[in-house]
């Protein structure tokens, strides 16, 4: 949660996200943890299982977030002070 917060979002902005897994039978340990995470409509999913993963990991979650209105419009209004304008 807090890289999305970094980034304007959280997870309810998380339009997709590729599960990568070393092992494919952890998938519904996996699932039901993701499902706490993603309590509304969930976002598009691909699984894939993996050969290994960095530092011996086991899972690994990469997600495509949008920012949240509000971050956008801030974001906006921050760039178009650095060019000397207003939107």
């Amino acid at each position: 949660g807090a890289v999305l917060e970094a980034g304007g979002s959280g997870f309810e902005g998380v339009i997709k996200t590729t599960v990568l897994l070393r092992d494919m039978a952890d998938y519904p340990k996996v699932n039901a943890i993701y499902a706490k995470f993603f309590t509304g409509k969930a976002p598009a999913r691909a699984a894939y299982a993996v050969a290994g993963l960095p530092k011996d990991g086991r899972i690994e979650i990469e997600c495509v977030a949008v920012q949240s209105k509000g971050k956008r419009n801030a974001d906006a209004e921050e760039r178009a002070a650095k060019r000397g304008k207003t939107e």
